[in-house]
């Protein structure tokens, strides 16, 4: 196949089926995955370990259920832990740094080499492979960052809103074994704390604004100066289907309202589920890159090097 050709058309605009199909086929196949390899272990690059600990939060936040009767029995609900979303922002930001890293090294030590044998005399210029490379791993690095930011962000927000459904408890009660006391005024309190101070995440300087728009969808908002916000909607139909404090239903009314409020609940929990599934896709992206740049650099570097023993 023509390297050169088929590197421009994967790296152009980060084309990611192009990027998989060449990290299988290029010519340079076996050494390229076993440096790769070698490269994501040495750097700490796993992505098994964020998407795992992903994983369970949307698991522990899945968990979280409000108190009910059944057959007249009152039935307390399940609390989160949340110390699991906090593992989980820890296990993002330290994957993201070491992606950047990773990304850093083949930029500083690998392209770096490969003008250093072409020389500043030797007669050959950086290509347009070069500078697509030097290119790309920008973009790269403003990928990570920005996902990073993102993912850590909605899962702070996953967390408030854990720590509110968990918080019910206390103002959910028995009347006696055919109605329950909910006291709404007070989570509404909770749910409007939550509200008042949604994160906010900054895309990278020079981010493509429509296309980040595009990747989130609905459960943010995106401004022209990159501020990311979640959007909010959920979150206030739960607060406006409550009742005021001291408020009896009877067991139906109650189970009614709970089926509802715990669908808005559902529904977060599907938005970060559908966000957590496009951020083990960019690791996917990323790994396929790290091979193509691998491969990309040693072909550029013989290159150089075949060219100086003419």
């Amino acid at each position: 196949m023509n390297m050169h050709v088929d590197m421009g058309r994967a790296l152009a605009g980060l084309d990611c089926p192009a990027l998989e199909r060449l990290a299988k086929t290029m010519s340079v196949d076996a050494g390229v995955r076993a440096t790769t390899d070698d490269n994501l272990r040495a750097a700490g690059v796993d992505r098994r370990v964020p998407e795992q600990k992903l994983d369970a939060a949307i698991d522990e936040f899945a968990s979280i259920r409000l108190p009910e009767q059944i057959d007249g029995e009152f039935v307390e609900g399940r609390r989160a832990d949340l110390t699991v979303f906090d593992d989980a922002r820890v296990a993002v930001r330290g994957h993201a740094l070491a992606q950047r890293n990773l990304l850093e090294r083949l930029e500083t030590e690998l392209l770096g080499g490969t003008l250093d044998t072409a020389g500043s005399g030797g007669g050959i210029q950086p290509d347009q492979i070069l500078q697509q490379l030097v290119d790309v791993i920008a973009q790269g690095k403003s990928d990570v960052d920005a996902y990073a930011t993102i993912v850590e962000g909605l899962t702070k927000y996953f967390q408030s809103v854990a720590d509110v459904m968990s918080k019910l408890q206390d103002y959910i009660s028995a009347k006696d074994d055919k109605n329950m006391k909910i006291d709404g005024g007070k989570i509404k309190a909770l749910i409007q704390q939550v509200i008042d101070n949604l994160p906010k995440m900054q895309l990278p300087k020079g981010a493509d604004i429509a296309r980040w728009r595009k990747e989130l969808g609905d459960a943010v908002s995106i401004s022209d100066s990159g501020v990311v916000t979640i959007n909010p909607d959920k979150l206030i139909k739960m607060r406006d289907s409550l009742p005021p404090d001291g408020t009896v239903w009877d067991t139906a009314r109650y189970q009614a309202w709970n089926t509802a409020f715990s669908g808005q609940k559902d529904n977060i929990q599907n938005d970060v589920q559908t966000l957590v599934e496009k951020y083990s896709h960019q690791n996917s992206n990323f790994d396929n890159l790290v091979k193509v740049l691998s491969g990309a650099i040693s072909t550029l570097t013989d290159t150089a090097k075949s060219y100086l023993q003419i």
